[in-house]
């Protein structure tokens, strides 16, 4: 286990061995209330963000576009959730174990690179990956 933020949250880490002084992260997943998941990719979660801002905003251009009704007629808003401190805990707590899984697998690359042109084989993408993945 990797990390915990008890009772909810439980992060663990799949990692190799083989020179047991540099264990290398190969997978990470989390437990959320029993269920366990396999943890996305720091590159998944700014790409979902991402989306779901251009969604919101292209709604909003849309509805400017087809012009503005009067305050008299416009329905309010539905309120935004709130989110609850626990929530917000959780979210940082995974985007921080996100961030170092990613790290840890490009320290893992640029180690495969130097042992690829170290042996002769030139910086070949193919050579670096097939190394960083065993």
């Amino acid at each position: 286990m990797s990390e915990a933020l008890e009772p909810t949250l439980f992060v663990l880490v799949k990692q190799s061995r083989a020179p047991p002084a540099a264990p290398q992260r190969l997978a990470a997943y989390f437990v959320l209330h029993g269920s366990i998941y396999p943890a996305p990719s720091l590159h998944a979660v700014a790409s979902a963000r991402l989306q779901r801002a251009a969604f919101q905003l292209r709604g909003s251009l849309e509805a400017l576009r087809a012009g503005l009704r009067p305050a008299a007629e416009a329905a309010p808003a539905p309120p935004l959730p709130l989110r609850s401190e626990e929530d917000a805990r959780v979210e940082g707590f995974i985007l921080k174990v996100l961030h170092d899984f990613d790290a840890g697998k490009a320290k893992a690359r640029a180690a495969a690179a130097a042992a690829a042109a170290a042996r002769g084989d030139g910086h070949r993408e193919d050579a670096v990956m097939a190394e960083a993945e065993s």
